[in-house]
């Protein structure tokens, strides 16, 4: 498995294709006291650019 963002992809007009992404979040963040009480969403954004 690679990784998409250091790879140049080509693609065509309307062109589409499936990236295989792997997010992590740390179980452990339920137990830091620092992080009691909070509640949270995760954005994820990607950005692609013309090459």
């Amino acid at each position: 498995m690679g990784c998409f963002c250091f790879e140049e992809q080509k693609l065509l007009t309307k062109e589409e294709v499936d990236i295989q992404l792997l997010f992590f979040i740390d179980k452990d963040i339920l137990d830091d006291p620092s992080c009691r009480g909070i509640n949270f969403d995760v954005v994820l954004s990607c950005i692609f650019f013309k090459a």
